[in-house]
């Protein structure tokens, strides 16, 4: 609020500037406008970046965002993980493209390596080389949130000439 208080106030001044005097006095105020706006904001982000709290806040924020907006990468940063194995069931195409990348909502079945089976749909994008390895009942090497059973990363899968696809190799979004 703050901020946005400092910067209509600096933009009136700067106008005012221009046109009542000189463009060499309108300048300097928005110069000046700009430098305690930068000063305001490098304030605030340190407070953020210092509160733990706040930049888990941040962390979950942004998180709900990507997942609104379906920007979920295909393979998740998720080093604690719980190692399981999935099959794909069923394969439906939501007409979103990101990139020309096709977003495909794919139905699984989940068999964690510590825990019982079950069934979960998630929407992920799916670069247009790897699409042929997405097909119904191939089978891939998965990583589940621990707190969120339908945060899934796809590790790997096998092609049919046995070759094995490591996922963490591609720049997916």
């Amino acid at each position: 609020m703050k901020n946005s208080i400092v910067l209509v106030i600096g933009f009136g001044v700067s106008a005012i500037a221009f046109i009542r005097f000189t463009y060499f006095h309108g300048l300097f105020f928005l110069l000046l406008t700009a430098i305690v706006f930068a000063i305001l904001g490098y304030r605030n982000r340190r407070r953020v970046l210092e509160d733990p709290e706040k930049m888990r806040a941040l962390g979950e924020k942004k998180r709900r965002v990507e997942r609104r907006l379906g920007l979920h990468p295909l393979f998740l940063d998720l080093p604690a993980g719980i190692d399981a194995r999935g099959v794909i069931k069923k394969i439906t195409d939501t007409t979103v493209r990101f990139e020309d990348n096709p977003k495909l909502e794919l139905s699984l079945d989940v068999f964690p390596d510590d825990g019982p089976q079950y069934e979960t749909i998630v929407a992920k994008y799916v670069p247009l080389i790897l699409l042929p390895q997405f097909q119904p009942g191939k089978e891939f090497q998965l990583k589940i949130d621990p707190n969120q059973k339908d945060e899934i990363s796809f590790m790997s899968c096998v092609t049919p000439e046995g070759q094995v696809i490591d996922f963490s190799d591609y720049a997916l979004v």
